[in-house]
């Protein structure tokens, strides 16, 4: 168990390696190829259950083939006897596979963006005009002024 701060740029790299886009991010397994705890709740009795299922026991790799269940262990075997090329094309194949889900990721965001910069653009048109129509800036005027005249007569 570890705990990093992905706002250091001490940190950066290790955040981009293991694809941490989001905070708090549970990760656990296999150090050189981790599961995301995806699930919302992080209230005590879930992560209990959830550390009991999946932390207690070493994880499924190579190493470990013996805490492997037998879906997990027939693919790592089926893989281990692939050739590096083959496993190769595999591999980059998921890797173009990442990169359109984050390309449509990215662009959702992109979306998301320029969406709240034009709630933003007409929210502030919207209160510039509200104050202009009211007279606000005036009425501000005027107020401060009397308080700053109420000031004075308290003072003396």
């Amino acid at each position: 168990m570890g705990r990093v701060d992905c706002d250091s740029g001490e940190s950066e790299i290790l955040c981009e390696e293991y694809g941490i886009v989001s905070l708090p991010l549970l990760m656990y397994g296999d150090p050189d190829s981790p599961e995301f705890y995806e699930d919302n709740d992080r209230s005590y009795d879930t992560l209990s259950a959830f550390a009991r299922k999946h932390i207690s026991h070493p994880p499924c790799n190579m190493k470990n083939l013996d805490h492997c269940d037998a879906a997990e262990r027939k693919l790592l075997t089926e893989f281990s006897q692939k050739s590096r090329e083959e496993l190769e094309v595999m591999e980059e194949h998921a890797h173009e596979k990442v990169a359109e889900v984050e390309r449509k990721f990215d662009a959702k965001i992109a979306d998301i963006q320029a969406q709240y910069a034009r709630i933003v653009t007409d929210f502030n048109s919207e209160l510039d005009q509200v104050r202009k129509d009211t007279n606000y800036k005036w009425i501000q005027q005027v107020l401060r002024s009397w308080d700053e005249k109420e000031e004075v007569q308290g003072e003396l």
